[in-house]
């Protein structure tokens, strides 16, 4: 019987410390995080890797949001 793939959950959040939390959180619950620290950094992972589903911080820091 093949293993079944862990879900992939994409963190998108400029803080380190809160990326790094979640991170953990995640992989406690078999999932497996994929992060990113600005919107940019989540395009360009969502045009070369697929998650399912996404976790995304809506207040950045200025100059950050696009």
């Amino acid at each position: 019987m093949a293993m079944k793939e862990q879900p992939r959950l994409l963190v998108v959040d400029d803080q380190a410390d809160l990326r790094e939390a979640l991170r953990l959180v995640l992989k406690r619950a078999k999932i497996t995080p994929v992060e990113a620290a600005s919107p940019a950094e989540a395009l360009a992972i969502l045009e070369r890797e697929e998650v399912n589903a996404a976790l995304v911080d809506m207040n950045y820091t200025r100059d950050t949001t696009s």
